[in-house]
């Protein structure tokens, strides 16, 4: 029986895959959720300049205020086509801006079906402000979606490093005592 080893992987899978899956995807709460319908080829941003899109057509751009009090915060794109509409590949570019400066710049290409749910990255925030999401549709065939929601998440946990090497660690442990154990022919 290679229960020693069996509890190692268990204890390892864990401590490791399962603890950054918590941490990365479960962890935080949900703080905002913004829906994106208009879409125009230019807008005037809240600064009263002009943001004209050179390649197609954009939504209007969303103002998103952060502090650090949120900690990690992570966008998420929820993409909804109509289910009648002919299948292509269709592309939008994400950018999170801080004054002017790009914190974020996300190429998403996916294909026009259904539900599609886009995951961008996490970010750190250190200086409360007013941040613009803007959302731009690219490419040479411009499918708009019937619905876009934006979900803001926030106070993501951080990963402790050591705790999830401990656990790959643990993994290894435990399928090495299983391969010595069935070598030896050990049972029990």
């Amino acid at each position: 029986m290679l229960q020693p080893s069996v509890l190692l992987v268990v204890l390892g899978l864990i401590l490791g895959p399962g603890y950054y899956a918590y941490c990365e995807h479960l962890s935080g709460e949900q703080l905002q959720t913004i829906t994106m319908s208009e879409r125009a080829d230019r807008w005037v941003l809240p600064d009263g300049s002009i943001q004209r899109f050179r390649s197609g057509l954009g939504y209007r751009p969303v103002e998103i205020l952060l502090r650090p009090d949120l900690s990690r915060v992570r966008l998420t794109l929820e993409f909804e086509f109509p289910q009648d509409a002919t299948v292509e590949n269709v592309e939008y570019l994400a950018t999170l801006t801080d004054a002017d400066y790009p914190l974020l710049e996300v190429p998403i290409a996916l294909r026009s079906q259904g539900t599609v749910s886009v995951p961008l990255r996490t970010l750190d925030i250190e200086t409360a402000s007013a941040y613009l999401f803007i959302l731009e549709e690219v490419g040479n065939k411009p499918h708009p979606a019937a619905r876009i929601a934006v979900h803001l998440r926030g106070r993501i946990q951080s990963v402790l490093r050591p705790l999830m090497g401990f656990g790959y660690a643990l993994i290894l442990l435990g399928l090495a005592l299983a391969a010595y154990r069935l070598a030896r022919g050990v049972r029990g």
